[in-house]
């Protein structure tokens, strides 16, 4: 009798201290490197009968900083979409943002800028969004853009 009652004693023992290990593991993810902020309402560049290019927020993943964005390719082409004369506080930035997208198809991005390390560095940028067809390399839109 005292064998099992030493059992379950060992078995309430070993599921307490597991409890506590998942409950540590869960505690242990760094909020502050995934930080998000949405936008409510989104931002709308453009939406016509090439694409459809929303703004949903900003994001920070580790060392990355960038905005998320969903981009749907409305056409029957396959396109190109990537950005040029891009600004942060009035200062030339580099943008990572160029995708290929097939036609019929959306894509959620991450607009990354280089050499900002906080979401509340991110700001006042400004630039264009350059949608050209994948097989002629000829730009066919321009979207103009501002985001806080």
């Amino acid at each position: 009798m005292t064998c099992t009652k030493n059992i379950k004693i060992v078995i309430i023992i070993c599921i307490l201290f597991l409890s506590i290990g998942l409950v540590a593991c869960s505690t242990k993810e760094d909020v502050s490197s995934n930080d998000v902020i949405f936008y409510n309402p989104n931002i709308v560049v453009a939406n016509d009968d090439i694409v459809n290019i929303t703004f949903l927020g900003k994001q920070k993943l580790g060392d990355i900083v960038g905005y998320m964005c969903s981009i749907e390719n409305k056409s029957e082409n396959n396109i190109k979409v990537y950005t040029k004369d891009t600004s942060l506080y009035n200062k030339k930035v580099e943008l990572d943002l160029s995708y290929d997208i097939e036609s019929n198809t959306k894509l959620n991005a991450l607009m990354c800028v280089f050499d900002i390390k906080s979401l509340k560095d991110l700001c006042d940028i400004k630039g264009t969004i350059c949608i050209e067809t994948e097989n002629s390399n000829e730009e066919i839109k321009e979207y103009s853009f501002e985001l806080d």
